[in-house]
């Protein structure tokens, strides 16, 4: 997957996209992580549909390992959404 860790740094960004102009689903999925000035991860999940402000959910994670899991749970489930919502994410950019 996009997710190693090596790659993870405050700062790191993933964009997805889910299209399927048949079925009326356009929607978008983004993940940054970042440190708080206390020393704790920081895990930004905003998503919504193309064209709309879309929602924001933040948690915060002392243990990076955790922290990595739950990201490549959240990534499995987005590449693998056609059961769930029609057809899968594609990662748009990796920041």
């Amino acid at each position: 997957t996009a997710v190693s860790d090596e790659k993870i740094q405050p700062g790191w960004k993933i964009h997805l996209r889910a299209k399927n102009p048949a079925q009326n689903i356009s929607r978008w999925y983004s993940i940054r992580v970042d440190k708080t000035l206390f020393g704790e991860w920081c895990l930004y999940l905003t998503y919504g549909r193309i064209g709309n402000k879309g929602q924001l959910k933040l948690s915060f994670w002392n243990d990076v390992n955790l922290l990595l899991r739950h990201l490549k749970t959240i990534l499995r489930k987005r590449l693998n959404a056609t059961k769930r919502i029609g057809c899968n994410y594609e990662i748009v950019g990796v920041f």
